[in-house]
């Protein structure tokens, strides 16, 4: 996707990757900051001209140092030593290799994102409700007529287990692994 058209929209994601920051930090920005964003089908959807236009200004305000992020020369705290320039490659080294696993995990469905475990989470609530609540339904013509107390026991003891069985073979994880490699192709 070429960046320098400034009528390109991008997602949070990409935002935060273009920015150097956690797709956190930018959701924080447009909810209490004023990054300029607007709904998607998907989420949040940035204008990269708008967003970098922001975000340079933003840095700039909150820095006071041109929005390096660092203390300018002399300004440095006792106890934390200017970062040089080696200093500086070597932590962005570390993380572009952070987000290069990341992104390999992602790939190899090892890891999920929030709304998608948040979805796969609700449908799972959402089966078990059903299970439950027909448990009765199903019981209630088993149960009409008997009155040894031992059987009816074992009926709801069978039944109940069942119904154990049925929810924990329901694997959300998997489920939300299955989403987002379905979203990475």
């Amino acid at each position: 996707m070429p960046i320098d058209d400034p009528l390109t929209e991008i997602s949070v994601t990409k935002a935060a990757e273009l920015l150097g920051v956690t797709a956190r930090h930018v959701r924080n920005w447009i909810t209490n900051k004023g990054l300029p964003a607007k709904d998607g089908p998907r989420g949040r959807i940035l204008n990269w001209h708008d967003a970098l236009s922001w975000f340079v200004a933003y840095q700039i305000e909150n820095s006071g140092n041109g929005g390096n992020g660092r203390a300018a020369s002399g300004q440095n705290s006792p106890d934390e030593p200017e970062e040089d320039y080696k200093d500086a490659l070597a932590r962005k080294t570390r993380a572009e290799a952070d987000l290069t696993e990341l992104k390999l995990a992602r790939e190899r469905g090892q890891v999920a994102a929030i709304a998608d475990v948040q979805k796969v989470l609700d449908a799972a609530n959402s089966s078990t409700r059903t299970l439950i609540q027909a448990f009765p339904a199903q019981l209630a013509p088993q149960l009409i007529g008997m009155e040894d107390r031992a059987a009816i026991f074992t009926l709801l003891q069978r039944e109940c287990n069942q119904l154990l069985g049925n929810i924990a073979t329901m694997d959300a994880i998997l489920e939300a692994g299955e989403i987002a490699r379905d979203q990475a192709e």
